[in-house]
């Protein structure tokens, strides 16, 4: 009925992630004498990841083949509003106990393990659905 994305969809939801990751990881390294250059890589590491949660949840309630899409989005929706309630408090309570230094380490640490695992995931879900396509085709 509706147009399932295709996993090519994911797999560039997947390099906006690491566009993403790399901006924010490049923001470390930037002298704070170039504030041109850290807001530069502020918008590009905004503008990744907002696009990404909106994508999330359009086509997310599509992919999950729902009768209400409107609910399951803004379920999702309300779950990235809280994920970033509490990140936002944890980052907080480490940059207070540890410093901003190893506050934005732990956070590129855990979106990296993050995205390491749906990666994973992911590339299964592939290899299992081309498996399926094969013994169709038998």
């Amino acid at each position: 009925r509706y147009n399932v994305p295709s996993n090519h969809f994911f797999i560039r939801q997947l390099i906006a992630i690491c566009v993403g990751l790399v901006a924010g990881i490049i923001i470390l390294f930037i002298p704070t004498s170039s504030p041109i250059a850290i807001l530069i890589f502020f918008i590009l590491t905004c503008m990744v990841l907002s696009g990404i949660i909106n994508l999330a949840t359009s086509v997310m309630p599509i992919t999950l083949k729902v009768k209400n899409y409107g609910l399951v989005g803004a379920l999702v929706n309300g779950s990235c509003f809280i994920g970033s309630a509490i990140s936002s408090y944890g980052m907080a309570s480490i940059a207070t106990s540890y410093g901003w230094d190893k506050a934005i380490f732990a956070v590129i640490a855990i979106l990296f393990i993050v995205f390491l695992v749906v990666a994973i995931i992911k590339i299964i879900q592939i290899r299992l659905s081309k498996k399926e396509l094969l013994l169709k085709k038998k």
